[in-house]
């Protein structure tokens, strides 16, 4: 066992080589991932789907550094075919690694409903610092990549700690393609001054890139962004039924116990948690779905036309977003047949998409229903 036997292989066991850029590749893979897993954390998503998004980009970065490779060698690779499939020989393009995560991170958002501009304002600069820290191991016995090595590094930092960090007037897709930009712009110089002796295809590529995400930039500052989704809850948020709940479950503690029961503390509750786990706490010895289903029929049996009413200026607010384009949606713990039941007794017409709670599995504060309506609008 032998380490370090040359300058491109960190240990050498009998005729078992492990190649420095492995090793290197290996170790920017784990960092690259913490940061995806931190800043998926942060955007709110779970942790699985950042585990897809690493290997969706990861498998694109790979197929298309190599297919960018093998095209840029290819009368070399034409002598002898079968050596495109050998994939251990260190042959990567490096520009084909980022547009190959681009797509990578196209297909999953596309899948999964997810805005590909603000996935990719992610995954663009943490795939330039995987590539960054993976030519370590190249730079061990070519000298002059140290530079770019150093630039990129330089850029990722500037990227990711100020030009993605959120402030007024940011746009999707801006940390993208000033990635793009500097990741070009250093190829073109790696390849004019011969910082990187295997790149020397690289300078049209490095050219088109830059050109390609100058122009995307100004696109983003030219063009109106996509308007967002909006989902609302129906109770307490449109329409204010704080006094027609309170009769209905008086009429239970009536019933059921007594209604000096119905504390201050109870009313509170009955706000912020679902309907059945109200009814478990405040009559454990009645069958809560029973009486939540008795709740929605003493409910429907009376209009309640002078108990709820709107929220001030709520018509007003959600006609002037519907006039701006915006894609309005209910998400409540009522069935629908409820929801649009009093849609319709208020006239408000302005959602593509209305979500009961019949619609979805788990009660809020799981997020099950804002997704199902998602998927419904086909939306992120």
């Amino acid at each position: 066992m032998t380490f370090f036997p040359d300058d491109r292989t960190l240990l050498m066991i009998g005729n078992f080589r492990i190649p420095t850029y492995l090793v290197a590749a290996i170790f920017a893979s784990i960092v690259v991932f913490i940061f995806l897993l931190k800043e998926n954390k942060k955007h709110g998503y779970k942790r699985i789907v950042a585990v897809e998004l690493f290997l969706f980009c990861a498998a694109g970065g790979f197929i298309f550094s190599r297919l960018f490779w093998v095209l840029g060698n290819l009368s070399e690779y034409m002598k002898y075919t079968p050596y495109i499939f050998l994939i251990t020989d260190g042959g990567y393009d490096a520009t084909g690694g980022l547009i190959g995560v681009a797509l990578g991170t196209w297909v999953y958002t596309r899948e999964h409903y997810m805005s590909w501009r603000r996935a990719l304002d992610m995954t663009a600069p943490l795939a330039m610092l995987m590539i960054t820290i993976t030519r370590i191991g190249r730079a061990m016995s070519a000298h002059t990549l140290w530079f770019v090595i150093a630039l990129d590094f330089i850029g990722f930092l500037i990227i990711w700690f100020e030009i993605h960090r959120y402030r007024e007037g940011r746009r999707r897709g801006e940390t993208a393609a000033t990635t793009f930009m500097w990741f070009g712009l250093i190829s073109f110089l790696a390849t004019v001054f011969k910082w990187d002796v295997r790149g020397t295809h690289d300078v049209i590529m490095a050219g088109l890139s830059v050109v390609v995400a100058l122009l995307g930039y100004i696109y983003l500052h030219t063009h109106p962004l996509d308007k967002p989704v909006i989902l609302f809850d129906l109770d307490g948020t449109l329409m204010d039924s704080r006094r027609m709940v309170l009769l209905c479950f008086g009429y239970f503690f009536k019933k059921y116990s007594n209604i000096k029961n119905f504390t201050i503390d109870k009313q509170r509750k009955v706000f912020i948690q679902p309907l059945r786990t109200s009814f478990k706490e405040f009559f454990p010895e009645q069958d809560d779905a029973k009486l939540a289903e008795e709740y929605r029929t003493y409910q429907a049996s009376f209009s309640w036309s002078n108990d709820v009413t709107l929220f001030p200026h709520t018509e007003e607010v959600l006609h002037d977003l519907w006039e701006d384009g915006y894609k309005l949606g209910i998400v409540s713990s009522r069935l629908t047949e409820s929801c649009d039941s009093w849609l319709r007794q208020f006239k408000l017409s302005y959602f593509d998409v209305v979500v009961g709670r019949d619609q979805y599995d788990k009660a809020k504060p799981s997020p099950a229903g804002i997704l199902y309506a998602c998927k419904r609008l086909k939306e992120g």
